[in-house]
């Protein structure tokens, strides 16, 4: 879990410091600094599934080659992996150069954003290499079975983000936007205020910081499987076995990258004079809402072992034991997500803005969305099932049934309908997220009922004796 909290705090600490940034040409659009981040979310999705197309093949097929003792062969996938994270990164980021305006139009930017968004991607276009090298060596010290390497290396990455964004954003270290005694709590170093673009180049510095503690280990003796110079190329091969395995998790990204751009065309598109504000709103509430499920998510992950394990045991009944344990487990991480948003929602958003506007409509849009949140538990544990039982392709469609499947349509068509109510076009948006929740959910409980009462013999070993 602490893994997943340090990646969570990536984002929220950048839009943390970036809602209190205000200078100059940043005053010119309200909220408009804080949606430009956002509507860079979808293009790193889109770049990330190019991460992903390599990183998720080469990891598993690293762990096979160790389990099978083939050490030379190990050595190659460490060596192509780099191989490709370089060639990718000279070839990606080109025609991301290229298409940067309009594909950020495509994900929901307006007139007024576009200029932070531009400045925030060209520069982690720059850097890009060493972020697909730092998440790509990461995954496969992880592979090797080093999870606490992997681990130190994220959290390195943030610590240097969490330092550096003051410095580059403000041009000194501390919070300036709170006040002890009627002095803020900064100290300004007398540096360039580079805003947006501070924030990004803050993100490069600590991924090359992860990157190099990851070439480190590597190239050490601690490393199980050493990186070598003469091995840093493409076995054609291997790569093809790579990116078989990659695929599937790389589409997913795209179609992630998909519902994510469908959902902020809709705020842009029925928000109007004050898209700007929601596209802001939104963007606080995503990371707030990542770092807020994180239990959820890991309770999840933590029983997918457990549950692989008994299913090749062939010991149905502690597999579904665990299962069960995994859904009250998840449905109360849910519960207890959505308690929390409905009390804490006004003081979490006026830890990110001071804005009246923005923080009515954040505040709001908050207790929204996380009304689907109790109902998150089926969706966390049936994933965890099929992923745990190899039933990879159920788990993506499992995966895309909430956003794509209801999420997607609900934001296309239930605008029209709440505006003819109330008037408020956009509400229609904020209320596609709940339903899409509550009825993917309902449909998981149900899968997950068949798979318990289908199971062969799992009652009947219980009420044996059997324990988990």
């Amino acid at each position: 879990m602490l893994a997943s909290i340090v990646n969570a705090l990536y984002s929220l600490v950048d839009i943390l410091y970036l809602a209190h940034f205000r200078s100059g040409m940043e005053e010119a659009g309200r909220g408009a600094l804080v949606a430009g981040l956002t509507v860079t979310l979808p293009y790193t999705i889109a770049l990330a599934s190019f991460g992903v197309l390599v990183g998720a093949g080469s990891s598993a097929l690293l762990s096979i080659r160790l389990g099978e003792g083939d050490h030379e062969g190990a050595e190659k996938i460490v060596g192509q992996t780099i191989a490709l994270k370089v060639l990718f990164f000279l070839v990606v980021p080109l025609a991301a150069f290229i298409l940067m305006e309009p594909s950020l139009r495509l994900f929901g930017a307006t007139d007024t954003s576009i200029p932070y968004a531009t400045s925030y991607l060209r520069v982690i276009l720059l850097g890009s290499l060493f972020l697909n090298l730092g998440f790509g060596m990461s995954g496969l010290i992880r592979a090797e079975g080093k999870a606490t390497m992997s681990m130190a290396m994220m959290v390195t990455g943030t610590v240097v983000n969490m330092l550096l964004d003051p410095v580059f954003i403000f041009g000194g270290f501390g919070l300036p936007w709170i006040q002890i005694g009627g002095r803020a709590l900064f100290i300004d170093f007398g540096l360039p205020q580079w805003g947006i673009a501070g924030a990004a180049w803050a993100t490069n510095i600590a991924m090359f910081a992860s990157t190099c503690m990851g070439f480190v280990y590597l190239c050490s003796r601690r490393s199980p499987v050493r990186l070598r110079l003469g091995r840093i190329r493409i076995y054609p091969k291997i790569a093809a076995r790579v990116f078989a395995i990659g695929l599937s998790p790389a589409l997913l990204q795209i179609m992630l990258c998909f519902v994510q751009s469908t959902f902020l065309r809709g705020y842009r598109r029925w928000g109007g004079e004050e898209a700007d504000l929601y596209l802001a709103a939104v963007g606080i509430i995503h990371n707030v809402h990542i770092f807020v499920l994180v239990p959820t998510a890991s309770i999840a992950m933590a029983a997918q072992p457990i549950i692989g394990y008994n299913f090749g045991a062939g010991n149905t009944a502690r597999m579904m034991n665990c299962l069960r344990k995994t859904l009250y487990a998840t449905w109360s991480c849910g519960l207890a997500a959505f308690l929390f948003l409905m009390v804490f929602a006004p003081a979490l958003t006026r830890a990110f803005t001071s804005d009246p506007v923005v923080l009515q409509k954040t505040t709001w849009g908050m207790r929204v969305i996380s009304a689907g949140f109790w109902f998150y538990g089926p969706d966390f544990a049936l994933c965890s099932y099929l992923q745990s039982v190899g039933r990879a392709k159920a788990s993506i469609v499992v995966s895309l049934l909430r956003q794509f499947f209801f999420l997607v349509p609900l934001v296309w068509f239930l605008p029209p309908i709440i505006a003819h109510f109330n008037g408020h076009a956009v509400d229609g948006v904020w209320y596609s997220q709940p339903i899409s929740d509550i009825t993917s959910s309902i449909i998981c409980l149900v899968w997950l009922h068949r798979i318990m009462v289908g199971t062969p013999n799992a009652s009947a070993n219980l009420k044996q004796g059997e324990q988990p």
